[in-house]
């Protein structure tokens, strides 16, 4: 028994040397990595033998890593890499090269990559400090290892008492020296290595937020220090110190004052003053016995470590007194080295190091710019389109608070967009307007599914369902209803819903923190330049952001007008382009209803009898001048269109411009001088020099912002003015290749419309043009737009238009009719061709003149909208109410010839923003003869406006009131009537009526008149043929119980059935007025009465009077058409 036990000794003996090297990879690791995972990984590591190896080869690589000579350009992490040595652990790896770009450092890489990820781009405002945690963690480390390295010993109890027992010459103070050698030796190496790699990392954060900053500066003075004349090093993927060790060696050498280097000087200014910043001479990292000191004592422990593990080897080869020695060292070992392993795998969190690297970071004083100018309500309604701003909100965030917690989940993104919540209508251009935000998250699973994360009304976090709808160009959120917890497992999930609302808590809490210009904000990082558990801020946050909502800045109130003066100005611009729609069917209606009486034939075209498909030239002619009147009509209003618009979007772009330059000025007051925008163009240098300062990221992306506005607006404008154009000039065709006959001038209609297309076109195009790169439009002297004044502007465009558009129409009208007049040719000497086609001209001027009368009175219109006030200022809402979609639709129905007589409710008052602009539209609308205010119950109706309306429009001759007519209403209706008299004008004049809209699927309106011997109505109307009869033709109705009875200028019409108007509903019936009745040259007064067959009250109904009075027989002689009198 005694042979296997000397045999087991001895083989413990033999392979003593050989058992330390289990666990050497370990403890080399944890050596390495104890700053992320712990100081007991490196404390308990000197404990036991076995790895003690790995803390000196870890020791000695840290060590080479770690010295850096400048004087010979020698850099330590360079030469490991070369000698194929790999630094383990994973912050000792910090300090060595990254694979990736081998001739930097892996902290480098990770500072950029933490610089980009957290959008830090002002290096000045940036600084890495040793946080005073950090010595209190590196105390705990020194005490602790002090504490356990005696642990060490125990081993070795057994011999060094046996060994001392039995030998007059024991080993090395009597078998202590080695073991303790060897512990005091790894501890040093595990202490000082920790302090070395805290040093280094720093260092070389420090240098590389130089370089970059020395980089930068470089960039923006258009310095390349690679080329000529420097020849540097100077490159991102080298290290820092080797290319600024060989930048202050080239500024040592040349003198500022060379030609050649004209922005050294402020280089080495810029130099100097960042490494005082970075290194200031009292800090602990600039001194040098500081870092030659711990590398001595890392020299030291590599030593001892080695002569210990040597001593130790020896002292167990030689342990041959006591059998029982080796064996009780082999089981002590492996019981430490167990512990040791516990000790690791136990992974306690109180010996980590919290803080790890700590910056300090300036801040920007002002919180970041609203995301959108929508409401809350407008968002819950409409949704929220996904922006260029929207996309990295997230960066101007940072910005602001500093990197915050990060949101992580698998298969989760979130956007972030802060809104302005519903306020009064007005407040934002009060003097003192306030406004508050809410912040909105959107969440997106797996870039399918997302659902917004926001505070209701009662300040408690909503989850909403929501859906994505994309098209070309644009990405719409769209909100529904409160999304129910079990409908997926992501909402379901407890977690994921504490966690995103601690998260919005969180950012509400950064976001509403009030910042002072010198206030800076901590952050920290481990050691490996990774997130520090920061559960402790969102537990701190998890009742954050209750109360006040996020109070707006004057910047977001200026931005928030901005885009609603946008919104509005795209809206105003589609309720014009319905006018021009509704205003040019109207004349289309109007034109073929005239038509439809003198040419009705040639109108209708299609479906005629045989009898009429040979039709006259008289009615070819004005068939031809009606589509060229239309063609005219749409070109002009086109024109009116797209001149307003181009005015528009140079007034709203100076208004953009302006509020560029005031949030740039405000939020980032240390560039003023650079936020001012040049009045036409970006500096296109500052773009590619500054492209990646926070001040040149938000100045391009709101400046696309407004390109893709304007893009988007003009883009839409010129598809609708080409689908409006299309559709008229279908129209046009199909009426003209629907007559049943052949004729030239269709085909040279067509070709007109065909041109007029292209001018169009080409007008289109050249308002829509988009300035190249990030530069406004401009217009000469764009500083003097909207400063004529009103009445200049006016009498201008009258002038303009008289000359560019009606008088080359009227020469073309003329040419026309000549070549009319050569065609008729032999057929003139028929009175009845030639009393037709004089009919017909005359026709034909008066049309013209009534258009460009109406077009004249359009442009004049268009230019009171020449202001940037009518888009901006709150007093302008009312004229803006005057150009709304309803507004223009009441507008059309005013001027539809059919509504002479009108009656007035609250609604039409309503939809024009007023009375004052109800008259207005009834001034520049029709002739109309009779208005009904009956209904109206609005407090803006007074006698004092009546009676201004009368005196607009000279026309209306008769009102409908509920009650009393009082004096001023009866003296300005009287004034209108005598005007019409002397102006020999046809009038009619009403009495106990009223205005009801039209019924039977006729818009037209039509007068009842239900007062027996009460309700009347005279027609004073003039005739200048001497014995002749004449007919003036009534649409009208009576009922069953009632009577009419005319009666003209005293004398009473019989009528064969008793009573007018016994016919088909609102049929014309033809009154005859018998000569022997007539006034020559002067007025006529055609009375109609309401009466009675029985004592039962009757019902008349007008509709309307058929004016003027027509002779009924008789022409006009040829003579008189070929006079030069008629032209």
């Amino acid at each position: 028994m005694s042979g296997v036990s000397s045999t087991i000794v001895g083989g413990i003996q033999d392979i003593s040397a050989l058992l330390p090297l289990v666990g050497t990879e370990q403890c080399e690791e944890h050596v390495g990595s104890a700053l992320d995972k712990g100081f007991l990984y490196v404390c308990i590591s000197p404990i036991s033998i076995f790895g003690s190896l790995g803390i000196v080869r870890a020791a000695f690589n840290i060590f080479l890593a770690t010295l850096n000579i400048r004087s010979l350009n020698f850099i330590g992490a360079k030469k490991l890499y070369d000698g194929g040595f790999d630094l383990k652990g994973s912050v000792k790896e910090m300090i060595a090269l990254d694979p990736a770009y081998p001739n930097r450092f892996l902290a480098e890489s990770r500072l950029e990559a933490m610089l980009e990820d957290e959008y830090i781009e002002n290096l000045e405002n940036l600084t890495v400090t040793w946080n005073e945690e950090n010595l209190w963690w590196n105390i705990k480390l020194v005490l602790f290892t002090v504490l356990s390295a005696p642990l060490g010993l125990t081993p070795y109890l057994y011999i060094i008492l046996k060994l001392h027992n039995s030998s007059d010459d024991p080993l090395f103070l009597s078998g202590w020296g080695f073991p303790i050698m060897r512990l005091v030796g790894s501890s040093i190496c595990a202490i000082v290595a920790q302090l070395l790699i805290q040093m280094r990392i720093l260092v070389i954060i420090k240098m590389r937020l130089l370089f970059l900053s020395i980089d930068r500066l470089a960039q923006k003075s258009h310095v390349n220090l690679e080329s000529e004349p420097y020849n540097l090093s100077w490159n991102s993927h080298s290290a820092s110190e080797t290319c600024l060790w060989e930048l202050e060696r080239y500024l040592k050498a040349h003198n500022d004052d060379d030609e050649k280097n004209l922005n050294l000087k402020q280089i080495r200014s810029h130099l100097h003053i960042e490494r005082l910043r970075q290194f200031p001479p009292h800090f602990l990292l600039t001194r040098y016995s500081t870092n030659v000191l711990l590398h001595l004592l890392v020299a030291v422990g590599i030593v001892l470590s080695v002569l210990g593990y040597v001593g130790c080897f020896n002292l167990i080869q030689n342990a041959t007194q006591n059998s029982a020695g080796p064996p009780i060292w082999l089981g002590l070992e492996i019981v430490l080295s167990v512990l040791r392993i516990v000790v690791w795998m136990f992974n306690p969190s109180w010996d980590d190091s919290e803080w790890g690297i700590n910056f300090k970071l300036k801040p920007a004083s002002h919180p970041p710019l609203v995301t959108c100018y929508k409401s809350q309500s407008d968002i819950e309604k409409n949704g929220v389109e996904l922006t260029i701003r929207v996309d990295n909100y997230l960066e101007e965030i940072l910005a602001y608070t500093g990197p915050l917690e990060r949101f992580r989940w698998k298969d989760v993104t979130l956007q972030y967009i802060l809104a302005p919540k519903d306020a009064p209508p007005g407040s934002l251009h009060a003097p003192n307007a306030s406004l508050h935000g809410i912040l909105y998250i959107i969440v997106f699973y797996k870039e399918q599914l997302c659902w917004i994360l926001f505070k209701g009304p009662n300040n408690s976090v909503e989850l909403r369902s929501a859906s994505r709808i994309d098209v070309p160009g644009r990405t719409t959120i769209r909100m529904h209803a409160v999304a129910r917890p079990g409908a997926h497992n992501l909402t379901a999930n407890t977690k994921f819903i504490e966690k995103l609302t601690k998260h919005y808590n969180h950012v509400i809490q950064q976001i509403r923190h009030t910042r002072g210009d010198d206030d800076e904000v901590d952050f920290h990082k481990t050691w490996s330049m990774q997130d520090t558990e920061s559960e402790n801020k969102l537990e701190a946050a998890d009742n954050a952001g209750q109360g006040d909502s996020i109070k707006l800045t004057a910047v977001d109130l200026a931005y928030v007008r901005q885009e609603q003066l946008q919104r509005r100005w795209t809206n105003m611009l589609g309720d014009l382009e319905d006018w021009i729609k509704f205003y040019v069917a109207l004349y289309r209606e109007e034109l073929i209803q005239d038509l439809s009486i003198h040419a009705k034939d040639v109108v209708v075209g299609v479906g005629l009898p045989p009898e009429y498909r040979s039709v006259d030239l008289v009615k070819k002619h004005e068939a031809n001048e009606m589509e060229y009147l239309l063609i005219e009509c749409q070109t002009q209003m086109e024109l009116l269109l797209t001149s307003i618009s181009t005015k528009w979007s140079l007034l709203v772009q100076r208004q953009h411009r302006q509020m560029l330059t005031d949030v740039l000025n405000t939020m980032f007051p240390e560039d003023s001088a650079a936020a001012q925008i040049n009045a036409a163009t970006f500096n296109e240098g500052a773009q590619q020099g500054e492209g990646d300062t926070k001040h040149q990221k938000l100045r391009n992306r709101l400046f696309d912002e407004w390109q893709r506005v304007l893009a988007e607006t003009k883009a839409q404008r010129a598809e609708n003015m080409r689908r409006r154009l299309d559709e008229q000039a279908d129209s046009t065709t199909k009426r003209i290749e629907g007559r049943k006959y052949k004729d030239p001038a269709g085909d040279d209609i067509i070709a007109v419309w065909k041109a007029r297309l292209g001018l169009l076109d080409e007008e289109a195009s050249m308002a829509s043009t988009q300035p190249t790169g990030r530069s406004y439009a401009t217009e000469n002297d764009q500083s003097g737009i909207g400063e004529i004044t009103h009445t200049n502007e006016v009498n201008v465009a009258a002038h303009e238009f008289k000359r560019t558009i009606e008088i080359p129409f009227r020469a073309g009208l003329e040419e026309r009719y000549h070549r009319g007049l050569e065609e008729l040719g032999p057929s003139l000497r028929d009175d009845n061709i030639a009393n037709d086609f004089t009919l017909m001209i005359s026709r034909c001027r008066k049309r013209a003149d009534q258009l460009f009368s109406r077009l004249e009175d359009q442009w004049n219109e268009f230019q009171e909208l020449d202001n940037i006030d009518f888009l901006v200022a709150d007093e302008h809402h009312g004229k803006r109410s005057y150009w709304s979609h309803d507004a223009l639709r009441e507008r059309r129905r005013l001027m539809d010839r059919a509504q002479k007589h009108l009656s007035i409710s609250n609604a039409s008052v309503d939809v024009f923003g007023g009375f004052q602009n109800m008259a207005r539209a009834l001034s520049r609308s029709q002739n109309f003869v009779v208005v009904d205010f009956t209904v109206v119950t609005s407090p803006e109706l007074t006698i004092e406006r009546i009676v201004q309306l009368l005196k607009d429009v000279r026309s209306i001759t008769s009102v409908v009131l509920p009650k009393g007519y009082p004096d001023p209403l009866l003296k300005a209706i009287g004034a209108n009537v005598d005007l019409a008299i002397e102006k020999r004008q046809d009038i009619c004049l009403y009495w106990g009526i009223r205005v009801v809209a039209g019924q039977s699927g006729t818009s037209k309106p039509y007068i009842v008149f239900q007062e027996r011997g009460v309700s009347a109505c005279q027609v004073v109307f003039f005739i200048s043929h001497e014995n002749k009869d004449h007919i003036i033709t009534l649409e009208h109705l009576v009922s069953a119980t009632g009577r009419v009875d005319i009666a003209l200028n005293g004398h009473l019409l019989e009528c064969a059935s008793g009573t007018w108007g016994q016919s088909e509903i609102f049929k014309n019936e033809d009154i005859l007025l018998p000569s022997a009745y007539l006034n020559i040259e002067k007025p006529n007064h055609l009375e109609i009465v309401l009466t009675a067959m029985t004592d039962c009250e009757g019902v008349y109904w007008l509709s309307d009077v058929v004016l003027p009075a027509r002779v009924a027989h008789g022409t006009i002689t040829a003579s008189t058409l070929l006079s030069p009198s008629s032209f």
